[in-house]
């Protein structure tokens, strides 16, 4: 037990590493302790002596691997020599690091000086050309004044504008970036801004004298070429008092010019119109009356008018107010042409004629009938046009974010204009559907058969009526009109014209039916044989 106690070295947990733990010498020591009798004791030494021999075994194990360990030793005092010279050459490239480091700091310190040093620099000499060119500006004003070029004076003020705002000080507000038009309007414009500090403060002065100068001159003589009516020169100096700041009142005046060309013309037109109307009824009289060429001319003149000057409008005035001048020009177009439409209908007693429409009348009746219906049409979609042009010009605007056309757009559908439009399509429709009961019915009376013919005379004149009034509703691009005549179309279709063809019911059924050789020598004795093919062929 003692030998036992003294070989064992190092335990762990009470155990020697790499022994068996079936003898553990610990184990061992404390059986040993209670050890009572001979046969326990040989028992216990034999076991001892077997954890002896593993304990051996085991430090000759360990003994073996000592030349390992002492190379591994020496290869590690080596290594401990090369690590001390890195860290050494480490400890150098973090000082070169750090120095370089340092160097490129204070190297971004100075570009960065230097840059902004060039920026002051350039932002320097630009507000110096600036100042100079706006000194320039202010001479070619002077000079455009003097000559009376007033185009060239409003692209001087507007030059300075952008001038006078460029070499402004940071610490003033600046105005918001507007397009033409509106350049010199509100915030953007030098004559609501105050030149106290301002490096232009004193060519400032002289271009709000100029510009309010330019403001009388320009509208003085704009209201004298609208008086005269050289549009060519109103033209010029409408597109020049949006530019000088005269938006509102230049916008105004302009329309104004406008809608007196318009009226001008709509009234002498209408004036004509009344003057015809006036003259008692007949047929020369009615022929002259021609209601269709007034609307028409009102309608085109509105049409040219757009046209024309949008351009000179979206420039000067900007977007909001191309669509102003639209609404009021399309304001003056519409109450004429209301009124226009409204006289017609007075005019040619459209109630009435629904009325007497059903009566039998000669062929010139349903000539002068017919008349009505084809102005009725024109009238229409001539209305239908306009109509579709406006609502153009305002989505072409909305599309541009104007609020204004966008809202008009929703409101055009119950507009005047399109109310009496609608009335006018219902007066159409009725028309329509007389004008086909009457002369479907003189298609009947007039029906005869025609040798070599393959149908009577009912079949392609009532075709050829029903077609040409299906035509005529298509063209009034209403599509509740459209429905409405063809239903018609159809109504007369199995009402008269079926009603006609089953007429002659004696030669209908012989031929349909299963006739004797008897029935047919007395068709043939008493009955035209064309007159019966024809019959069956209408069926057809």
């Amino acid at each position: 037990t003692t030998k036992t106690k003294t070989t064992t070295t190092t335990t762990t947990g009470g155990g020697v590493a790499g022994v068996s733990s079936q003898y553990n010498p610990m184990q061992l020591l404390y059986e040993a302790e209670r050890v009572q009798g001979v046969q326990e004791a040989s028992k216990l030494l034999s076991e001892a002596i077997l954890c002896e021999r593993q304990v051996d075994t085991h430090l000759n194990t360990i003994l073996s691997k000592r030349t390992q360990v002492e190379k591994g030793l020496v290869n590690l005092k080596d290594s401990l020599g090369l690590l001390g010279l890195m860290q050494k050459h480490a400890e150098s490239i973090a000082s070169s690091t750090k120095q370089a480091s340092a160097l490129a700091e204070d190297v971004s310190k100075r570009v960065r000086e230097l840059d902004t040093s060039q920026s002051r620099v350039t932002e320097a000499m630009q507000r110096l050309d600036a100042i100079v060119e706006a000194n320039t500006c202010v001479e070619q004003l002077q000079e455009a004044m003097k000559a009376e070029e007033y185009d060239t004076a409003a692209e001087c003020i507007q030059t300075f504008t952008s001038l006078y705002f460029a070499v402004q000080p940071k610490s003033q507000s600046q105005p918001g970036k507007e397009g033409k038009g509106k350049a010199i309007k509100g915030k953007g414009s030098i004559l609501n801004e105050s030149d106290e500090g301002h490096v232009l403060k004193e060519q400032a002065r002289t271009v709000k004298l100029s510009a309010k100068n330019l403001r009388e001159v320009v509208l003085e003589k704009f209201e004298k070429a609208a008086k005269d009516g050289d549009h060519e020169q109103v033209k010029r100096f409408a597109s020049i008092l949006g530019p000088i700041g005269l938006v509102e009142s230049g916008l105004q005046a302009f329309t104004k010019y406008l809608i007196g060309l318009i009226s001008s013309r709509a009234t002498a037109e209408y004036d004509s119109l009344l003057a015809e109307i006036s003259i008692p009824k007949n047929l020369e009289s009615e022929k002259k009356v021609n209601f269709n060429k007034a609307i028409t001319n009102l309608f085109r003149d509105i049409a040219e008018a757009i046209d024309a000057n949008t351009t000179l409008i979206t420039e000067a005035y900007g977007e909001e107010g191309f669509v102003d001048v639209v609404l009021s020009l399309h304001e003056e177009a519409e109450a004429r042409a209301v009124s226009i439409l409204k006289k017609f209908i007075e005019y040619r007693q459209l109630s009435r004629a629904i009325d007497v429409s059903g009566e039998a009348s000669s062929n010139s009746d349903v000539k002068t009938f017919e008349k009505t219906i084809d102005e009725i049409v024109v009238l229409c979609v001539r209305s239908e046009e306009y109509n579709n042009c406006i609502k153009s010009v305002l989505s072409h605007a909305a599309d541009k974010g104007v609020e204004k056309a966008q809202t008009t757009l929703n409101a055009l559908v119950g507009s005047p204009l399109n109310c009496v439009v609608r009335e006018l399509n219902a007066y159409y429709t009725s028309l329509e559907d007389r004008y086909m009961g009457r002369t479907i019915e003189m298609a009947i009376r007039m029906n005869e058969c025609i040798e070599g013919a393959l149908t009577s005379s009912i079949v392609e004149d009532t075709f050829f009526i029903l077609q040409k009034c299906g035509r005529r509703g298509m063209a009034t691009g209403n599509v509740q009109c459209v429905c409405s005549i063809l239903s018609n179309i159809n109504n007369h279709l199995c009402n008269s014209f079926l009603s006609a063809l089953r007429h002659d019911n004696s030669v209908y059924d012989v031929l349909v039916g299963c006739p004797t050789e008897d029935e047919i020598a007395a068709l043939d004795s008493t009955s035209n044989i064309t007159k019966v093919a024809q019959a069956v062929n209408n069926f057809e």
